[in-house]
């Protein structure tokens, strides 16, 4: 489902369908969404193998714009693992710093060829070590970013179309104790009901979700001579 059609089923519901309404039902279907996906780290907000990305001598790629998914562009939060297919093998990719490449690098640090390391230049850009000499190919894994909807988005939402009743419920839980609404207390019901099926069903497809998301750290130990 995308944004803009759960906004007219929560109207729908609602039978309220005044513009005030509807910016508080769309500012609340943000806020529902969000929270629900920031609550674990759910297995449909990560994307195993994007699509082979070709990168050119030396450049930079942009997480937010420069991954696609099938032939779709698909904004990464975080970079879980980088593999370089270019010789039709999946060469592991080691993430670092610029700090760290310095340290260990220090009289060679401007060497091009096929990479072994990738790291942030800035919060959604990345670039390899040794600089790409060549054209290359690469897949990523990554955490998709969250997405904030405007007003008529035809986008669809991040949460799979299985579980929209559970943010459906959610919504409807807030417009309704917003109206002092009796009807809020068992949509709260629903949605805490549904929200641990949600749980089951993702932990039975993939195993352990965690209770928060995973980030990658910040900074690694110092890389080795040998790594």
């Amino acid at each position: 489902m995308n944004f803009n059609a759960l906004v007219a089923a929560v109207q729908l519901e609602l039978n309220d369908y005044t513009a005030r309404s509807k910016a508080r039902i769309e500012k609340w279907v943000n806020e529902c969404h969000r929270m629900i996906c920031q609550s674990r780290r759910w297995n449909f907000l990560v994307v195993r193998e994007s699509d082979e990305m070709t990168i050119g001598i030396g450049n930079t790629i942009n997480i937010v714009t420069g991954i696609k998914v099938a032939t779709v562009v698909t904004a990464a939060q975080n970079i879980l693992s980088i593999y370089d297919t270019t010789d039709d093998t999946w060469e592991y990719v080691k993430m670092t710093t610029l700090d760290q490449l310095r340290d260990s690098f220090p009289t060679d640090y401007g060497q091009a060829g096929a990479p072994d390391f990738w790291y942030y230049t800035s919060d959604r850009d990345i670039k390899f070590f040794p600089t790409l000499s060549e054209d290359r190919k690469f897949v990523f894994s990554f955490q998709k970013q969250l997405v904030t909807y405007a007003t008529g988005a035809a986008t669809a939402l991040l949460i799979p179309d299985e579980y929209v009743d559970t943010l459906q419920e959610f919504v409807l839980y807030k417009a309704y104790r917003y109206k002092t609404d009796d009807r809020a207390q068992s949509c709260l019901e629903n949605y805490n009901a549904l929200l641990d099926s949600m749980i089951k069903a993702e932990s039975n497809k993939l195993g352990i979700i965690y209770d928060q998301p995973r980030l990658m750290p910040a900074r690694l130990p110092m890389l080795s001579d040998d790594s």
